[in-house]
């Protein structure tokens, strides 16, 4: 199922906030995930060895020349300010080349397998990103959206979650509480200097925004 992709953000309709998803009803399993394993978030290191693997299939019996184009997005799942020469290496559209036509499967269908970052592009900077794959020059037509996270060690993050809250000890609820030990990096004003999010098994639709870390 298809889920719309582009939601507005602080009751601003002009702003819109990326969510993976499928914008053409053709297009089934997409998935997002690390090189490490499905298990692991779509985050990667900058300059790190591993990769994201973005897959999914388009529902039809003919392969469709694809192309795609990354988005910097903010912490808001918005477009940044950076332009494309700022944030990665490479061109501003391109081309998708790893598929492969079903077999023996009751619909046809041609799987689409993308690998970043690879021999076209690479990535400057850190920061959460957005690739839109549409049909090739028609970037206007985007046929689906998917998101991942590129990180650096600017400081280290210790994290625990507990069932004991203040609303019961049922498990239902959990807290979470975490530390940052920062060195050599200076935090003046933690309400204006970090944004922090919980999310509940890499759900962006549901992440909490910690609005008065102290």
């Amino acid at each position: 199922m298809c889920a719309t992709a582009c939601l507005s953000v602080l009751g601003q309709p002009k702003v819109v906030a990326y969510r993976t998803a499928g914008i053409d009803d053709r297009v089934h399993s997409l998935q997002v995930e690390s090189s490490r394993g499905f298990l692991y978030p779509p985050v990667i290191d900058l300059d790190g060895e591993d990769f994201i693997v973005i897959s999914f299939d388009l529902f039809g019996d003919d392969q469709q020349d694809l192309s795609y184009r990354i988005i910097h997005c903010n912490a808001n799942w918005v477009p940044s300010q950076l332009s494309t020469l700022e944030y990665m290496n490479g061109f501003d559209i391109q081309q998708l080349y790893d598929w492969a036509y079903s077999f023996n499967t009751h619909r046809s269908y041609v799987n689409y397998r993308l690998q970043l970052p690879n021999d076209d592009v690479s990535f400057k900077v850190s920061g959460n990103y957005v690739v839109e794959v549409f049909p090739q020059n028609r970037p206007e037509e985007p046929i689906l959206y998917a998101c991942f996270s590129v990180s650096e060690e600017a400081v280290k993050v210790f994290c625990e979650a507990n069932s004991r809250t203040d609303m019961g000890y049922s498990g239902e609820f959990q807290q979470v509480s975490f530390r940052i030990a920062r060195e050599n990096y200076d935090i003046v004003n933690p309400a204006g200097d970090l944004k922090i999010y919980v999310m509940q098994n890499n759900r962006l639709d549901n992440m909490a925004f910690v609005s008065r870390p102290q």
